[in-house]
């Protein structure tokens, strides 16, 4: 996408977010009634600079966000946080590049995070203040040893957050990927983290080298594609996508990825994940091809009348939605759904789960997930449930659970992960030891910090790789929060 395309589609998807947003309120009538709430917040606008503002004739900036939040009684980054992540993934940067804090009140605002983070309650917001002062010009200094405590933190409070605190904080960390030596030194700790024993939500850890600009990360993300782990060799797959849409890499760098891809081919083909499908087909077509053939995957001939799995998901929830009238909420099913880069994914989920259509839309998903027999169909809407659950019920999901299906049932695992959480009462353990879905039952049960994880760690009979991950998640913590919840 080129530069000015990029600033219009991320304008466009901004304004589209603050107008149905306002329109599903009690200001739905009166951009002129809004406008006048707004003078609270010191922001002293009319209403023709609200619709300006909802029609992408005027860009939106972060206060202004910040203050819609304010007005109409949401969290602090429902709004902001998947605008910023989208502006990070389409242009490069914020919303809004931040300002150069004078030394003065460039300390105080580190000895306020210091405070924060030696007593573990650092928001999402205050970590991306801190990735700010680290790397603006004559930034902040911190001893080595101190450093690498504070961003391990950080990768870790991000690996298990969700919403609008997992947005925030990978922003703090795409800030810090773009920082020359920041980079380096975050590219060492992913490293580490992600082999730790027992280490989970792994895949997202390693996505955060895609923000980078250096030629390490692409090295460290190719060295780690050939790995036997498979939630290794997904997050280098999703840091080299992401790489791959922000440009290319250099010659030398698509040869050895090249290499890597067709040594995947051989050694390991049926685990042959869709990044790493998607990579081959970047570096040539015919490479895509021969990895999806060897994947066993179905490669549609050019021209086939077969309708992708995408238009099938359009027209069911066009039964719902009038996609004709709202193509930016079309464009991001479309992205939330198909898209071949998981940070593109991901974004465009959460920037719908953030807006007023998140029910109908998230209702469509669990309907297609549970009850279409299309694999690709099914698959796809399932991966959406967990990043729209939320705004399902606890009992849609543990309706879902109780099918027992190995492929419902994992999804319904990360949408409880995503949302209420696994009641204590649901025995986890039968789902654990279930090869085909002990990852994502493990998951649900650190980030509900379930009983069922101590259990795991005194019974003899647990498989040593699940004792492990139990034990790494008693030792971590749960599911990481801004506020209360509810």
């Amino acid at each position: 996408m080129d530069p000015s395309a990029s600033d219009a589609a991320l304008t466009e998807r901004v304004a589209w977010l603050a107008r149905v947003t306002r329109g599903a309120s009690e200001f739905a009538d009166s951009e002129d009634d809004f406008a006048r709430r707004m003078e609270i917040h010191s922001i002293f606008v009319d209403g023709e600079t609200v619709e300006a503002w909802e029609s992408g004739a005027r860009p939106i900036t972060a206060a202004v966000l910040q203050a819609y939040e304010t007005v109409l009684g949401f969290p602090s980054g429902r709004l902001t946080g998947p605008c910023t992540a989208f502006s990070r993934l389409l242009v490069g940067h914020g919303l809004e590049p931040p300002r150069v804090l004078p030394a003065p009140e460039a300390r105080r605002e580190l000895d306020r995070l210091a405070d924060l983070i030696r007593n573990g309650f650092p928001t999402g917001r205050d970590w991306m203040s801190l990735a700010h002062l680290i790397t603006q010009p004559e930034g902040a200094m911190l001893p080595g040893f101190l450093e690498r405590e504070w961003l391990y933190q950080l990768i870790d409070e991000m690996s298990r957050s969700t919403g609008e605190p997992y947005l925030t904080r990978t922003e703090a960390l795409s800030r810090l990927m773009g920082h020359e030596l920041q980079a380096q030194r975050l590219v060492a700790l992913v490293r580490d983290r992600v082999h730790e024993a027992g280490a989970q939500a792994i895949v997202d850890v390693l996505a955060v080298w895609g923000a980078g600009r250096d030629l390490a990360s692409v090295d460290a993300a190719i060295a780690l594609l050939v790995e036997d782990d498979e939630a290794v060799r997904a997050g280098a797959g999703a840091a080299l996508v992401g790489r791959m849409y922000a440009g290319s890499f250099p010659a030398w760098q698509q040869q050895r990825l090249k290499a890597a891809l067709e040594l995947l081919s051989t050694r390991a083909p049926a685990s042959l994940s869709s990044e790493e499908i998607t990579l081959g087909t970047h570096l040539a077509p015919e490479l895509g091809i021969e990895l999806a053939k060897s994947a066993g995957r179905s490669v549609s001939a050019p021209g086939s009348d077969e309708a992708p799995p995408i238009e099938a998901f359009l027209r069911t929830v066009s039964q719902q939605v009038d996609l004709d009238a709202d193509p930016v909420l079309a464009d991001l099913l479309r992205e939330a759904f198909g898209s071949p880069a998981p940070a593109y994914r991901t974004r465009a989920t959460l920037m719908i789960a953030a807006s007023p259509m998140a029910p109908v839309v998230a209702r469509v998903c669990l309907a297609l997930h549970r009850d279409h027999t299309d694999a690709a169909l099914s698959r796809g809407a399932g991966l959406m449930v967990g990043n729209l659950a939320t705004h399902l019920t606890q009992e849609d999901l543990l309706e879902l659970l109780a099918l027992k299906e190995p492929r419902r049932s994992a999804h319904a695992l990360v949408g409880l992960a995503h949302s209420y959480g696994v009641p204590d009462h649901i025995d986890l353990e039968p789902y654990i030891l279930e090869p085909q879905i002990s990852r994502q039952a493990l998951y649900a049960a650190g980030m509900s910090q379930h009983p069922v994880l101590a259990r795991l760690d005194q019974i003899a009979e647990t498989p040593a790789a699940v004792r492990q991950t139990a034990r790494w998640w008693i030792d971590h913590g749960g599911r990481v929060w801004d506020s209360e919840p509810a």
